[in-house]
């Protein structure tokens, strides 16, 4: 029996590509550096091992992806203590100590992932930043200020986030339609680190606070930010895309409602959608991990069933709105005539 293998650029793994185990990787000592075959009892030795290994690879890099993804989503690199100052309900937020190490690494397996979001190596970066969010999305609002070197002050907001909400069962559409409106009002203001509309780089359920009194939405938490030269479209879709993850993962059929009412009032333009569209699908390599994170580890089944009715919503606004424009081109046409 002869067994053809070709060997990667790491000059560690070679893939056979012959017979039943094609593409069957197997680590191998430096001493192959270029492709050749095996032959009788290495070829058959090697295809006894293939057939041993092969069924649990993926099982095994599945939870290990699983298990790094749980253990990002214990992390938490700031600290929050609720106070009150002269009277005033105020929300602590500090940096930890050691914190930087941490997120250099978080940001090394973000540019893996093939994420434009980045969190903030410096914390007086993280801290201007935090500031200027608030008082360009809210300047009519209590403005945040510093406390120390590592801590801000931020005056607290009325409302329950929409992760609170889901573990409650208290929400509904309508928080959801007022979540997108807010969304879509934060995504048009200018913002002078892009040179285009303003973007969130890390909008899950827990950023979104909902004031049911008040019928409105308040979206916080900036410590973390997009690259500057992503495109408005990437860094909007990458919003929806990161909130539509999460939603897709909780308990229960109501997701779907809420999704649908989410999309609906946002307004997305068809380029969002487009690129939208063609992120909702399980990806490979880092950014698996980071899918992981993002959907709480979700069963991949109910998952990946959840992304295909996800893309068929978004299917159907897209073609709403092609819909729409094309009766305003017609109008407009007949005005003109």
């Amino acid at each position: 029996m002869t067994l053809r293998y070709k060997v990667t650029a790491s000059a560690r793994r070679c893939v056979f590509v012959t017979g039943s185990h094609a593409r069957f990787g197997l680590a191998v000592g430096t001493h192959l550096t270029r492709p050749g075959r095996l032959t009788g009892g290495k070829a058959n030795a090697v295809l006894q091992f293939a057939s041993l290994v092969r069924p649990f690879e993926p099982s095994i890099m599945d939870m290990m992806q699983r298990f790094i993804a749980l253990v990002m989503n214990c992390v938490r690199v700031n600290q929050l203590e609720h106070r009150t100052q002269d009277g005033c309900p105020v929300l602590l937020k500090r940096r930890r100590i050691g914190m930087r190490v941490v997120i250099w690494c978080a940001n090394r397996f973000l540019a893996l992932a093939r994420s434009a979001s980045r969190m903030f190596v410096h914390t007086s970066e993280w801290m201007n930043w935090e500031l200027e969010c608030a008082r360009l999305l809210y300047p009519g609002s209590l403005a945040p200020k510093v406390s120390s070197r590592r801590c801000i002050v931020i005056p607290q907001v009325k409302g329950v986030s929409l992760r609170q909400m889901l573990e409650r069962n208290e929400v509904d559409a309508k928080a959801f339609r007022l979540a997108a409106r807010e969304l879509r009002r934060v995504h048009q203001i200018p913002c002078g680190y892009y040179n285009a509309g303003w973007s969130h780089g890390d909008l899950h359920l827990d950023n979104i606070l909902y004031d049911a009194g008040a019928e409105r939405a308040v979206i916080v938490d900036f410590d973390t930010r997009h690259l500057s030269e992503a495109s408005a479209a990437d860094r909007h879709c990458d919003d929806l895309h990161v909130l539509l993850l999460e939603l897709l993962a909780s308990p229960g059929e109501s997701w779907s409602e809420w999704a649908a009412a989410f999309i609906e009032e946002y307004r997305a333009t068809a380029a969002v959608l487009r690129e939208l569209n063609r992120r909702l699908f399980v990806p490979r390599g880092s950014a698996r991990i980071l899918f992981y994170a993002r959907t709480y580890c979700s069963p991949m089944r109910q998952t990946e069933e959840r992304l295909e009715r996800l893309r068929g919503l978004i299917e159907r606004v897209h073609s709403q709105i092609d819909l729409a424009s094309g009766v305003r081109a017609g109008e407009r046409f007949a005005q003109i005539a």
